[in-house]
């Protein structure tokens, strides 16, 4: 599966991906020789029709596939003549407040729950349908996206608010298992000046 943060960078600038990427035959060749993806998932997203939609599925596709799949997409846009594409939204950078990796680490444990936390989370009915409509045998993905998207929508926000947050909606949906074994922030919260929170070690999984 790729890297949470890679995921997290797609979901962040996937409205302007959309946008701006520039799906064609040299692009898609470029993947399917690297053996990112083959001729039936081109076909696939082909058939979705417009270039916007294509993108969408596209990247619908990478967030799901190994760890090589994102710098062989970054590398497939270089070559295409897109790396404006990736040196503007795709290098590495703040995603929100929580790290990505330990967003993933706190999807394990979510399981059945997830649909309720996306509630308290803010999302409507149609997002979540959306999120189970996606990925429908893959529950841990789900949870994860919703959680970066949630972390990013939390942009302004402290790492300690957004624990704190996590923490009331656990014990208000009757998850007082997770809500305690919350940390009160991680180590390196960004607003102590310096971002350690993809490195630092995940509390959550201690016992």
């Amino acid at each position: 599966m790729m890297k949470p943060e890679h995921v997290s960078r797609l979901l962040k600038h996937h409205s302007d991906l959309t946008q701006r990427i520039n799906v064609n035959g040299r692009l898609y060749t470029y993947l399917v020789d690297k053996d990112v993806l083959d001729h039936f998932m081109i076909r696939f997203i082909q058939n979705q029709g417009s270039s916007t939609n294509q993108v969408d599925q596209l990247l619908e596709e990478l967030s799901i596939l190994g760890e090589e799949a994102f710098q062989l997409f970054c590398d497939a846009l270089i070559e295409d003549g897109q790396g404006h594409i990736v040196e503007q939204y795709l290098k590495a950078g703040r995603i929100g407040p929580l790290s990505a990796r330990w967003l993933d680490k706190l999807a394990e444990r979510v399981g059945s729950s997830w649909r309720h936390l996306g509630s308290k989370l803010g999302f409507t009915d149609i997002e979540l349908d959306h999120m189970e409509t996606k990925h429908p045998h893959n529950p841990h993905v789900k949870i994860v996206r919703m959680l970066c998207m949630w972390n990013e929508a939390e942009f302004d926000k402290s790492g300690h608010e957004c624990m704190q947050q996590l923490r009331d909606i656990f014990a208000e949906i009757g998850r007082i298992d997770l809500a305690k074994r919350l940390p009160d922030v991680l180590p390196g919260d960004i607003r102590s000046g310096e971002d350690k929170l993809t490195t630092g070690v995940l509390p959550l999984l201690d016992s």
